[in-house]
């Protein structure tokens, strides 16, 4: 792509907006991506750009959903993010960044975005021709770091070998068919709401294996390291939770909080016991990075509401009091199951 050849030199005698370098961002792409798009079932907008004021060190060519939003810095949309030293192009499903920088501005906006973006993920169905590989726009900017922070699902183009035409076209209707269903699934829903419902996921489907603990038959779990299962939560994430292995660490724990036994809640109408919650105090989230499975009664603690919620949402040097008296509580237990990791392992997992 002859851009690539000429763009690094533009931008660094930040000639005016008049260069063929400009227009083929701004002008020539979107309208060629327009064209294609004139037979899709929705109206969408493109637009190129190669910076507000003096020449970004990475262009971008968006595609709205005009019914999702008709900005980058709202909502979620596809786009061509190319890279700082013009090796690279991205085509993402990207995410505005404005609502999570407001909303959680000083508090590590762009871990959200993140986990944001990682959440939709493991919940839409996508082409194995897209990955979730981090992309790499080779730039510090807070503009470039959101892009990459705000990356769904993707696909990484060499500049120097793209394919050709036809398959770029095909990869880009693949792309636009997962924007449309990821919008026809919250179609009724404000954008933002959306946002917050997949931040909210881990808690919206922790309380209803919370749920299915109460009713299940606790398991009986040989007290050997156990196989991963990959079972799937019902959004289609591969998550090895097995709620009758809980119900088995609460039985044993006789339905008391094991961070401090005199901790009372009520009494569960369900089991007529002490109310309590399960956590896997190795994240299961982690699995991939063990031998073994986690979800075994030897990584299952059993907390009080309010433990729990502390041990997920409280400043890290709580959660590190908490943490600490679990690690000596099931050290020996964990490597019953294979479960090797030092504390200073686990306390990672928790920052």
């Amino acid at each position: 792509m002859e851009i690539a050849n000429t763009y690094l030199d533009v931008t660094k005698k930040q000639y005016n907006r008049s260069y063929a370098e400009a227009k083929y961002i701004s002008e020539d792409m979107p309208q060629k991506i327009t064209a294609i798009l004139s037979k899709q079932q929705f109206d969408y907008k493109v637009e190129g750009s190669v910076g507000q004021g003096g020449w970004t060190f990475t262009p971008w060519i968006s595609i709205f959903n005009k019914e999702v939003t008709v900005s980058a810095t709202k909502g979620y949309y596809v786009v061509y993010l190319f890279s700082k030293d013009m090796e690279r192009v991205y085509l993402s499903l990207n995410l505005g960044t404005t609502y999570i920088k407001n909303k959680y501005s000083g508090k590590k906006p762009r871990q959200k975005m993140m986990k944001l973006a990682n959440n939709i993920a493991e919940t839409i169905k996508y082409d194995p021709r897209f990955n979730r590989s981090p992309i790499d726009l080779g730039s510090s900017t807070d503009n470039a770091l959101n892009y990459e922070a705000s990356h769904i699902i993707g696909k990484k183009y060499d500049l120097a070998n793209l394919p050709n035409d036809e398959i770029l076209k095909e990869d880009l209707l693949k792309m636009l068919k997962v924007y449309e269903n990821l919008f026809l699934i919250n179609r009724n829903k404000a954008v933002d709401d959306v946002l917050d419902y997949y931040l909210q996921l881990e808690e919206v489907e922790d309380v209803q294996f919370q749920q299915d603990i109460e009713v299940v038959e606790p398991s009986i779990t040989p007290k050997i390291p156990q196989e991963k299962r990959g079972k799937k939560n019902k959004s289609g994430k591969v998550y090895s939770r097995d709620a009758s292995v809980a119900k088995e660490a609460i039985v044993k724990a006789e339905y008391k909080c094991e961070v401090d036994p005199t901790h009372e809640t009520f009494i569960s109408e369900v089991t007529g016991q002490n109310f309590v919650e399960a956590h896997h105090l190795v994240p299961i989230s982690k699995e991939s990075e063990f031998d073994y499975s986690l979800d075994v009664p030897g990584n299952i603690v059993s907390l009080c509401p309010n433990c729990h919620r502390k041990i997920h949402h409280s400043k890290f040097n709580e959660k590190k009091k908490l943490l600490n008296s679990l690690y000596i509580l099931k050290e020996s237990e964990l490597k019953t199951y294979g479960i090797h990791l030092p504390l200073s392992q686990m306390e990672q997992y928790y920052k």
